[in-house]
């Protein structure tokens, strides 16, 4: 039976015998066999007893065997359990894939019972949240919601099979601003990790920056002093400020994990046991974990070992990188190595370490790839398996022809050099990881990205699983590497202070990738805000490829609404702000995205574009929906809602204040100096509402971390343009 069916066949049953209230209902009976239970499995049957309690307010009893025939009985446990599930068992099971789950009633002598398993522990973990879920429970990024009427207790009517339709359902943590999850604590993630669980992720990745303090390594007599998690760290909010009061106890917002540290080896060992927490953190809910990087960015202590070192464009006062494809740079090399070894050395018990291609802006001697379009992407990702050879590519040849690759696509040259001297650490055969496109058509490209270290090749084993291969005569690309999976941004960088809604778009890009290797996803996104709707979907997809965005909105509102209309109407405000956002993505270059320089960004003269107005209509029509879809709302999750519609509040202020902002700057220009002040008032109104209102109800650090990167690269600028402009005019009087 496919999932599809099962939530139709969910209805048919309330009303068959057998249904209990939880009045009627005995204590339910939790089975889990005389098989030592493993730490998941044991996750899984605490999980189950809160579920049933919550759920139904009933008694429960954990057992190993059913100590009371014919009472309600759940049995519990992975497929291999055989106490459980063996031959000459009731319950016997055939075998269940890694990450199949299983929800099924059994009947027997009259009585039915339920059978909640999984093909390993972590899918029985899966299982269990799959329960809820059919039960109504909610499982956001930051909370569960429950149903708002408790469903009645009944074991009967579950045939449910999940087979994965994604094998890797990756989420991504770190960032380079305040407002991304690097300003999340370890105690945050943990939370975090403990909710994609329940959504079924499994994989986490932390995307690190070669100037943040997580490695330290020396190369030629140069010792790394490099150690910053954001180097923008030199603000404080004043009490005046738009927010101020999230902020009393910490006017100089960062991670607190990282605020008491001072010196460089304070800061180091903040950073690794901030990853050695999050790390540990992703193994207790069955997830690997991994590390991102960039093989060939380096602090600028190094700058003196590249003889054509080029800046970083993020960090051009902290970081560079080599400005020529020679392959014979030797201390480029020694660099790269020993950046890498320091990863594995400071963090053993990490699966994985993907390495990830610098910014075309300064690669391939800053070229753009000319056809970005989504469809030339997947063309040239079929092209690669032809393109590299073979044989052995290095880490470092990889990442320096990436971009060469993707823009010289017919050039089928051999990029090997014989004379090259091969790390220890390179790999027998390169598949492409994932090429990270934007969610909207495939648009924007941010650089093609190789997975150095996939399966068996997994961090301090890398070494030994190549020379076993090499020494068995056996072809590296014979040696059951993973498909690749493919990286899906749901913010779009240009807009990441504007609410985003990408479901609709990545759904068609993985319809579009059904036929292709990829068999999995990598989710990157800088603001949480409202994406617990995508990630819903995306966890829903990665199960049953049927579902549509639509579908998967309304199971997931009807629940925290409790209202079909309340749902509908969410499903028309999202629908806004995936229209105003496809407008930004089509009309403007860099419309707002975070930085220092955002406020030199939008304070360039410029008449208001005729595609403005059916911008403020789309995020105004938002508004209107959200607070109706929450305003009937009597249900938990109605504090949900309002955040949603106070975001949807504030953007139209910060709207008004780039509109603001342009005609002040077009004012200036012209030599009208009290007009543009007086605009520059008006921006600043609109601003400090819409940053006040963010303070209504930030609820996590990013929300915090925006309303602090605001105040520090829009507002405070402001306020100095207002005072620069005020002393213009007292001169001219």
């Amino acid at each position: 039976m496919t999932p599809t069916l099962f939530r139709t066949a969910c209805l048919s049953v309330m009303l068959i015998p057998g249904i209990l209230t939880a009045a009627e209902t005995e204590t339910v009976h939790i089975v889990t066999g005389s098989n030592p239970l493993s730490s998941l499995e044991q996750l899984a049957v605490e999980e189950l007893e809160s579920e049933l309690t919550e759920l139904f307010q009933v008694e429960v009893k954990v057992e190993e065997q059913l100590s009371n025939e014919g009472s309600p009985a759940i049995i519990i446990g992975t497929a291999t359990n055989q106490s459980l599930f063996g031959d000459g068992s009731k319950y016997k099971l055939s075998e269940l894939g890694a990450q199949t789950q299983l929800l099924k009633s059994v009947e027997s002598n009259g009585n039915t019972s339920l059978v909640i398993a999984g093909g390993s522990p972590v899918a029985t973990l899966w299982a269990v949240y799959e329960y809820g879920y059919q039960n109504g429970i909610r499982s956001l990024m930051q909370t569960d919601v429950y149903p708002p009427h408790p469903p009645e207790f009944k074991l009967t009517g579950y045939d449910l099979k999940l087979e994965p339709q994604l094998q890797r359902r990756a989420f991504e943590l770190g960032g380079k601003h305040l407002a991304s999850f690097q300003s999340w604590s370890a105690e945050d993630c943990e939370a975090l990790i403990n909710q994609l669980s329940k959504l079924k992720f499994n994989h986490i990745q932390l995307n690190i920056e070669a100037y943040q303090p997580y490695v330290h390594y020396e190369v030629e007599g140069i010792a790394r002093s490099t150690a910053y998690l954001n180097p923008l760290q030199d603000f404080e909010l004043d009490p005046e400020m738009p927010g101020s009061t999230r902020f009393v106890d910490q006017p100089d917002f960062q991670n607190l994990d990282f605020a008491e540290a001072e010196t460089y080896e304070e800061k180091m060992a903040a950073g690794k046991a901030y990853v050695d927490s999050l790390t540990e953190a992703a193994h207790a809910r069955g997830m690997t974990f991994g590390i991102s990087y960039s093989p060939v960015e380096f602090p600028v202590e190094f700058k003196s070992l590249l003889p054509n070192p080029v800046p970083v464009i993020d960090a051009p006062e902290l970081l560079v990188t080599k400005g020529s494809t020679d392959s014979k740079d030797h201390n480029l090399l020694k660099l790269t190595r020993a950046q890498y070894d320091a990863i594995i050395k400071t963090y053993p018990d990490v699966d994985e370490i993907v390495n990830r291609a610098p910014g075309h802006a300064y690669m391939s001697d800053g070229k753009p790839l000319k056809d970005n379009q989504f469809s030339k992407l997947l063309k040239v990702a079929d092209e690669m398996k032809s393109i590299l050879t073979p044989d052995s590519v290095s880490l470092f040849e990889t990442q320096l022809m990436a971009m060469d690759v993707l823009e010289n696509s017919q050039d089928k040259k051999d990029f090997r050099d014989p004379s090259f001297k091969k790390p220890d650490f390179m790999l027998g055969n390169l598949h492409p990881a994932f090429i990270s496109i934007s969610e909207k058509r495939g648009k924007d490209f941010f650089g093609c990205y190789y997975r150095i270290l996939p399966s068996p090749f997994q961090t301090a084993k890398a070494v030994a699983a190549l020379n076993e291969i090499e020494a068995s005569g056996n072809k590296a690309e014979e040696a059951n590497l993973p498909a690749a999976y493919l990286q899906l941004n749901l913010t779009d960088p240009k807009s990441e202070p504007v609410p985003q809604m990408p479901t609709v778009h990545l759904a068609a890009i993985l319809k579009q990738l059904e036929a292709r290797p990829w068999q999995g996803i990598s989710v990157n996104l800088t603001i949480p805000a409202e994406l617990d709707s995508t990630l819903n979907y995306l966890s829903r997809r990665g199960f049953d490829a049927s579902i549509t965005p639509h579908e998967a909105h309304h199971e997931f509102f009807r629940t925290i609404t409790g209202e079909e209309a309340a749902s509908e109407r969410m499903w028309i405000g999202y629908e806004h702000i995936r229209e105003g956002v496809d407008l930004i993505d089509e009309n403007s270059q860099h419309f707002s995205e975070l930085g220092p320089d955002l406020f030199e960004r939008i304070y360039t003269p410029a008449e208001t574009p005729e595609w403005w107005a059916d911008l403020m209509e789309h995020f105004t029509q938002s508004d209107i929906e959200l607070y109706r879809s929450h305003d009937p709302v009597k249900t938990s999750g109605r504090k949900e809602l309002y955040y949603y519609a106070k975001r949807s509040e504030y953007v139209l202020d910060y709207l008004t204040f780039i509109d603001k902002l342009h005609a002040a700057a077009t004012a200036e220009k012209e030599g009208d100096l009290e007009a543009a002040v007086e605009l520059l008032y008006e921006a600043q109104e609109s601003l400090y509402n819409g940053i006040d209102t963010l303070g209504d109800v930030a609820r996590n650090p990013s929300d915090l971390g925006l309303i602090f990167v605001l105040n520090r690269d829009a507002y405070a600028p402001l306020m100095q343009k207002i005072e620069e402009l005020e002393e213009k005019l007292d001169a001219e009087q």
